[in-house]
């Protein structure tokens, strides 16, 4: 994993925990589609209907991931699509 993918996997985990009771478990890099996507599972404290053991996968943009990591801060259209998946 590289340092960008690295540090927006942190950045995502931290924000779908804090946000939505939910954890990163998984970060992909699909070629032929150009995005990332992403696994995010139920944390112990999510009090939902769906199986912890599936994932909620949502494509994160490559410039989004790169732009992320040379802010240290999730993009505005990361936040937006973490938004939008969750509630």
């Amino acid at each position: 994993m590289s340092p960008a993918e690295s540090s927006v996997f942190e950045l995502l985990d931290e924000h779908a925990k804090k946000h939505y009771a939910n954890f990163v478990a998984e970060m992909t890099w699909i070629q032929g589609r150009g995005v990332y996507s992403v696994c995010f599972r139920p944390t112990a404290e999510y009090e939902g209907d769906e199986d912890p053991d599936l994932c909620q996968y949502v494509d994160i943009e490559v410039n989004d991931v790169e732009a992320s990591h040379k802010r240290a801060k999730l993009t505005d259209a990361i936040v937006a699509k973490l938004y939008e998946t969750f509630s």
